[in-house]
């Protein structure tokens, strides 16, 4: 048989008054050592863009495997881009996580592809492949120059090797590679790949 014995003043706990002294010390000894540690925010968005890259491109070559269109990639300072190759012209390819992605103000990106051999396989056509046709009526809508992509995913999946340097404008961090040296893994780290594609 369990008895009871009336609580006295000693043996009761800690009031809520003392539980928020505590719970603030602990919010200011948090808040110290967060301001102390460095932040490398410019860094984790750089890694950031270059993962969130790295799965863009492999989901555009698997895109471009089920739908049986050759895709390309365009680069420029603001921005990146998916073309789909469609009535002999690129188009913009407008779904969700293909569309066009802009850059952070911090961030640019240096795209360097290999060699268009793959490619350009039909000397008559050499130079000009995915080059859109002269004779089409270019519209009143479009009278800006058509984009043409600097990096090709052929409908089989292939691409040229390349070289994609996710870089901070200031150089204040390092820099993140994706990349692919034979045309079909693509990678990605902080170290440059062995061999950058010219």
């Amino acid at each position: 048989m369990v008895v009871s014995r009336p609580l006295t003043i000693d043996q009761r706990g800690f009031t809520l008054i003392e539980l928020m002294l505590v719970v603030a010390i602990v919010g200011v000894m948090a808040l110290a050592v967060m301001f102390t540690l460095p932040a490398d925010k410019q860094g984790a968005d750089t890694k950031a863009l270059a993962t969130a890259l790295r799965a863009r491109i492999e989901y555009a070559r698997e895109y471009a495997i089920v739908r049986q269109q050759p895709l390309g990639l365009y680069v420029d300072n603001q921005r990146y881009q998916f073309l789909i190759w469609q009535q002999q012209r690129w188009r913009e390819l407008n779904t969700r996580s293909l569309g066009t992605n802009k850059l952070p103000p911090q961030a640019e990106l240096r795209l360097t592809s290999g060699d268009m051999a793959l490619l350009e396989q039909d000397e008559e056509n050499a130079g000009n492949l995915f080059e859109p046709q002269d004779n089409e009526d270019s519209g009143g809508d479009e009278q800006q120059r058509p984009l043409i992509p600097q990096l090709f995913i052929l409908s089989s999946g292939d691409m040229a090797a390349f070289t994609i340097e996710v870089a901070d404008r200031d150089g204040q961090t390092n820099s993140y590679w994706v990349y692919s040296e034979n045309g079909w893994d693509i990678e990605s780290g902080d170290q440059a790949p062995a061999e950058i594609v010219r």
